[in-house]
């Protein structure tokens, strides 16, 4: 079961599927959500993480997850998104309207070693 060793969630937070589970960002990495076990990480079977990520059943999902673990979602530290912000302007020397900036960030955001180096200070 992917990502159930992390969580120790042993089914899906929402139905209690517990043959497959993946591991579900209440707030989107893209939207600088953490990954924080405690706060924005849950479990969640095949069908209930594709429904909690489409644009049609995103909110109804979210206050689901709620109602069932308590979990509202995290956002990172406002210094951690200013390093990320920071470090994505060296790299593209674009304004953070810019659709490169935007690029650039969004692919760093779905890194985990990214999330790491920022965690651990290397990202400046």
């Amino acid at each position: 079961m992917r990502g159930q060793k992390n969580i120790g969630q042993q089914c899906c937070a929402i139905c209690g599927f517990d043959k497959i589970l993946e591991q579900h960002h209440i707030i989107k990495r893209k939207d600088y959500g953490s990954n924080s076990l405690a706060h924005n990480l849950v479990m969640l079977c095949p069908n209930h993480h594709k429904m909690a990520d489409s644009i049609e059943y995103g909110d109804l999902m979210k206050d689901l997850i709620f109602k069932k673990t308590g979990k509202k979602g995290k956002t990172l530290s406002t210094t951690q998104i200013n390093k990320i912000k920071r470090y994505v302007y060296k790299k593209t020397k674009k304004k953070e309207e810019d659709w490169y900036f935007q690029y650039i960030k969004n692919n760093l955001m779905l890194s985990i070693g990214f999330y790491r180096r920022l965690e651990r200070g290397i990202i400046r």
